[in-house]
């Protein structure tokens, strides 16, 4: 089991409502069937024996949901609802609905999370005293400031977060990108998009906060590359997974954005401001030259 796919209340006024009952039974079928990146594995006749229908209406039903649609809502891949992969289909706009996490979703984690770190620390005021001081020590690790920002974004200023416009706005702004009026992102991309907003949330305070500063850090990253070839230029699902690490973001001081420091610059600079310090601890015993060597270089 990969969990389950929420259903809108708006599959009932779209085109696919429209549609015979067999047909619609295979779409909510391939719904049910989808993983978390909208890929539904199978062959037309596994697909066939889950919906409950023959070979041949499935058939027909996959020819429906790959062929253009002039009525859908979705203008994106001129209405299909679907494309042929490798072992199976991917339902194109899976990550679109994917990212409309509902306020009801977002309280439900908050209140899982709540409820299993009361029950973490229900265990804890029932061990001894020497079990409960170990406990103790395990809860404070557990009240990181990790913690704290995941109760401050999960009932509260993530509750409208859309994952696909912030997607979108991040695509265009990196170098690679050569659809500036693109209007919605690819769902492969934007469900690596997603996951790494998912994985940098904690640190960074919420969802909204992660998709702000990764926003900036691509927009850096343009800025570094505007010299580059693009052939050098590493691909956007390259930097969605991993590249985005490589990128320093300018430190702010007084207002001014001044490049960051290289460990070289740093290690040179904590050693003068070391020696600078160490003669007035001392007095006026000691030379310049001591300190220096009581520096680690």
């Amino acid at each position: 089991m990969t969990g389950y796919t929420k259903l809108f209340n708006s599959i009932v006024t779209s085109t696919m409502w429209e549609e015979s009952p067999v047909v619609c039974k295979v779409w909510i079928t391939m719904l049910a069937l989808a993983d978390r990146g909208g890929i539904v594995e199978g062959s037309v006749p596994g697909l066939a024996h889950f919906a409950r229908v023959s070979v041949d209406q499935v058939e027909k039903a996959l020819t429906k949901f790959m062929a253009p649609d002039k009525y859908s809502r979705s203008h994106e891949n001129k209405g299909r609802r679907i494309e042929a992969v490798d072992g199976g289909w991917r339902l194109l706009n899976h990550a679109k609905y994917k990212f409309k996490m509902s306020k009801e979703d977002i309280r439900e984690q908050n209140r899982i999370r709540q409820q299993r770190r009361r029950e973490q620390q229900k265990g804890c005021h029932a061990q001894s005293v020497t079990e409960r001081d170990t406990c103790d020590t395990s809860r404070s690790s557990l009240h990181t400031d990790t913690d704290t920002k995941e109760e401050s974004y999960a009932g509260g200023f993530d509750d409208d977060f859309d994952g696909s416009e912030w997607a979108l706005t991040t695509f265009k702004a990196y170098p690679k990108w050569g659809d500036p009026d693109a209007t919605v992102a690819p769902a492969r991309l934007s469900d690596v998009y997603m996951e790494t907003i998912e994985r940098e949330t904690p640190s960074r305070g919420g969802r909204l906060k992660a998709a702000e500063w990764f926003l900036k850090v691509t927009r850096e990253f343009a800025r570094q590359s505007a010299d580059k070839d693009p052939k050098f230029v590493m691909q956007l699902e390259k930097f969605l997974r991993q590249g985005y690490a490589e990128v320093k973001l300018p430190r702010a001081i007084g207002g001014k954005q001044i490049p960051k420091e290289s460990d070289e610059e740093l290690s040179e600079r904590l050693r003068k401001e070391a020696r600078e310090r160490q003669p007035l601890a001392k007095g006026t015993q000691g030379s310049i030259d001591e300190v220096s060597e009581a520096v680690p270089a």
